[in-house]
């Protein structure tokens, strides 16, 4: 049997109607449908109240916007459950369809007629402290508005250099269309295995966006990105932008992010990455 999960963020008046829509589809056939937090309590699924850290389904499906996929992600104990976004944010990067075509796809996914996209999240510590994983980016920035920090890079053990500025940012080729973008940073395919880092508003030039291989020559060990601050300052790590944690730091603090040995799967229907960015970043 197969078991499919819902997750939904709350309170959009549209998620009654597709999850309607998705027990139409899957009506008569060997499919249990599993409803987790966002789910309206007055539809006929066959399991209510499921956690998102304890789903145990085959397929999640995600009712939202890039927000509420990032915040499931998070929560997942199983990062390996595929993920089928549906959108209903504003620009729904993550999210493979809309809701029109709910009754179109699902049935492409009770098939087995699909892909299944994986993709890179970043590790990071702080003094040999892990954190959550990134599926988009961790930034770094003072925790005080309007000021700066001044920040040393090295790769490898390797300095390639030293800024000041509103902060850093270390993205996933998902996260490349995000936060890094908006910051000058280049998009990057997602069959690319590479993280990137970008400078938030820099006082000058001497540092330029990176974009740097995961793994080194020979495969055997991660590419790892070092930064410390050079004055003692508190500074707050953002991660995808849904958690947060503030550091008081002083130059020996260390962080280190490298690729995660835990990806993140998408379902997909079409493997047409470009199209994708052009619908999506056309606001």
């Amino acid at each position: 049997m197969l078991r499919l999960g819902i997750v939904a963020k709350a309170g959009i008046d549209e998620v009654p109607g597709i999850i309607e829509s998705i027990l139409e589809c899957v009506r008569g056939k060997n499919v249990e449908i599993i409803a987790s937090e966002g789910v309206p309590e007055n539809l006929p699924v066959n399991e209510y109240g499921s956690n998102i850290s304890e789903l145990d389904v085959d397929y999640l499906i995600c009712l939202g916007g890039d927000g509420t996929i990032l915040r499931t992600i998070e929560r997942l104990k199983d990062p390996s459950i595929p993920i089928l976004g549906v959108n209903l944010g504003f620009i729904g990067f993550l999210a493979e369809i809309n809701p029109e075509e709910v009754k179109e796809k699902i049935p492409l996914l009770l098939e087995g007629k699909f892909e299944v996209e994986e993709c890179i999240r970043v590790a990071s510590e702080v003094d040999g402290k892990r954190l959550p994983d990134a599926l988009n980016e961790v930034v770094i920035k003072s925790a005080q508005p309007a000021k700066v920090v001044h920040t040393k890079v090295k790769i490898d053990r390797e300095t390639v250099g030293s800024a000041i500025s509103d902060g850093l940012i270390i993205a996933t080729p998902t996260g490349s269309t995000a936060y890094a973008l908006s910051a000058g940073g280049p998009v990057i395919d997602p069959r690319l295995e590479a993280l990137v880092l970008v400078l938030i508003c820099p006082l000058g030039t001497g540092l330029r966006p990176l974009v740097v291989p995961t793994k080194t020559l020979d495969d055997s060990t991660p590419v790892e990105i070092h930064i410390s601050v050079r004055k003692s300052k508190n500074v707050v790590l953002v991660l995808d932008g849904q958690w947060y944690e503030t550091f008081d730091v002083e130059p020996t603090t260390l962080f280190k992010f490298r690729v995660s040995e835990n990806p993140v799967y998408f379902v997909r229907f079409k493997q047409d990455y470009y199209k994708r960015v052009k619908r999506r970043l056309s606001v």
